[in-house]
């Protein structure tokens, strides 16, 4: 597994270092580039401020979105999304290319995300500050690594692996976060006054861990399933979550916001009265229901 998950960070330094690296080749109209009945196979590499950068790659049915996210206090982390014929993994690994976190998206999931990556590509065309390159350029040494890294299907074969070797039973937010005591599976505190060495950011994730309204990974509560590896939470508690972490001056409170919020994308759920199926049918008709609290899924609020 940690071979595979190599390739992405492979993937990302192989894009050259510098405008002036390879000759640039002139990007072709958008509409080629987001063309669902004609794919095209290219790499387009955003240039993002502190010499950080953002990569869209396209192999036919296949792509790919990595980004590096760092900061001052905490080494960088780099979020890769691929997807394939209505399956997207989302991953998150360390610097040293160790798989931290992990989901698994179906259908409904892949054609958001390829819209909102094929809305991106116009964003950084329009925008003009990019590279951009097709995949069989002769010069182009991307090559085998990236290929590689758009492998959902082995992506997706890691991400299991690591929730089977986690046992993720009691996971409010999946990944890992060195420096808390509360800010990562389960807790490491012994006591609700043992806190980390960012102990603010701590005393955020302390309270939303006593949410009274979530649904835990893989099962059903109020009417929504919950297919993450992950449990999900009321809104009202992801908001406060987000405004406790906006309040922290640190800025290692500002990098476990972007994880959760933007990275993650963590969704939440809202609560209101209304009917629930109890007993389906076996064409899938509901026979019985009842009148109780019913979950509506909310996408999270970019942080």
């Amino acid at each position: 597994m940690r071979w595979t998950v190599l390739l992405f960070t492979l993937a990302v330094r192989a894009v050259p270092s510098s405008p002036t690296s390879l000759p640039q080749v002139e990007a072709p109209e958008l509409s080629l580039l987001t063309d669902k009945e004609n794919r095209s196979s290219f790499v387009l590499v955003e240039r993002l401020s502190n010499d950080e950068r953002q990569l869209f790659a396209q192999n036919g049915t296949r792509w790919a979105r990595i980004l590096t996210l760092s900061n001052s206090t905490k080494p960088g982390v780099t979020l890769v999304v691929s997807a394939d014929f209505g399956l997207v993994v989302k991953s998150i690994l360390s610097t040293d290319s160790q798989l931290l976190d992990c989901d698994i998206l179906d259908d409904e999931h892949e054609q958001q995300l390829l819209e909102q990556f094929q809305a991106d590509i116009g964003r950084v065309l329009s925008e003009g500050n990019f590279e951009f390159h097709w995949l069989n350029e002769t010069n182009y040494s991307v090559g085998i690594s990236l290929l590689q890294a758009m492998d959902v299907y082995q992506q997706k074969q890691n991400c299991l692996e690591l929730h089977a070797s986690h046992n993720r039973t009691r996971a409010k937010r999946a990944f890992v976060s060195s420096g808390t005591k509360w800010c990562g599976i389960g807790t490491t505190a012994v006591s609700r006054n043992d806190l980390g060495y960012y102990a603010g950011v701590d005393v955020c994730c302390l309270h939303h861990d006593q949410c009274a309204f979530t649904i835990s990974p893989q099962s059903t509560k109020y009417g929504l399933k919950n297919n993450r590896f992950y449990t999900i939470s009321l809104c009202d508690c992801d908001d406060k979550f987000y405004e406790c972490l906006k309040n922290e001056t640190d800025s290692f409170a500002w990098y476990m916001g972007k994880l959760f919020f933007s990275l993650m994308a963590t969704p939440c759920f809202t609560l209101r009265v209304g009917e629930i199926c109890t007993e389906y049918s076996w064409w899938g008709a509901c026979r019985n229901s009842i009148t109780s609290l019913k979950a509506d899924m909310r996408q999270a609020v970019p942080f």
